[in-house]
């Protein structure tokens, strides 16, 4: 009977987990001294977001905004979340990367 409860209990949580997608935008290619976006975004909640490092530029943020969205389409309800992590660099050298 109690595993039949802790089963019962976790069925909402199994049934809104959702697959964690991370996506990167930046300019294919920069002049020395350019100042670009680097904008990590991804679609679940969490605090432990880590930057690659960023050697050879100087970085300056995060700067952090989220996204959510609740929508009932056909009496089924549908939940987004996003949150972006958007870095200004600078490129300090010239350096080919690939």
């Amino acid at each position: 009977m109690k595993h039949l409860i802790y089963i019962l209990f976790l069925l909402p949580l199994i049934s809104t987990a959702q697959d964690v997608r991370l996506s990167v935008e930046a300019p294919k290619v920069v002049e020395t001294g350019e100042n670009f976006r680097l904008v990590f975004s991804v679609n679940a909640q969490g605090s432990s977001f880590r930057p690659p490092a960023l050697n050879g530029f100087r970085a300056y943020g995060p700067n952090t905004s989220t996204e959510m969205s609740s929508s009932y389409i056909n009496g089924k309800q549908t939940r987004q979340f996003s949150i972006s992590y958007t870095y200004v660099l600078v490129a300090d050298k010239k350096e080919s990367t690939k």
